[in-house]
């Protein structure tokens, strides 16, 4: 019996949100919530020119680049206080030096449409 596999980004609107990073900012660094959004503006950029260029590096084959980009979006994400998605950028950082793998395609993918949800809003 042949399995279909669903090659759609998989997207947990619930663990991710503009709403969600602001108030962790906010709370964190004590900032008014009309000064994390103007960051998040700039901030979002930031993330998106990071994510595309790892994405760019896993579809290049350079697993050097991958790594030492995985590792800048890791400390980028826990900044924003998303520790899972700088958990899946951690495990990025350490496997692309080793081998990129079609899995790793997919993790980013999946990363770049749930932090969508964050930088598409900013």
């Amino acid at each position: 019996m042949k399995t279909q596999t669903n090659t759609q980004p998989h997207v947990d609107e619930n663990k991710v949100s503009f709403e969600s990073v602001c108030d962790h900012l906010v709370k964190r660094y004590e900032m008014e919530r009309g000064q994390v959004e103007e960051i998040m503006k700039t901030y979002a950029g930031v993330l998106q020119k990071s994510l595309h260029k790892l994405q760019g590096a896993l579809t290049n084959q350079d697993g050097k680049e991958g790594s030492c980009e995985a590792h800048t979006l890791k400390g980028a994400l826990l900044n924003l206080g998303l520790s899972e998605q700088a958990g899946l950028a951690s495990t990025l950082e350490k496997e692309l030096g080793k081998k990129i793998t079609p899995h790793h395609l997919v993790q980013v993918e999946n990363l770049i449409c749930e932090l969508s949800l964050v930088t598409d809003r900013a």
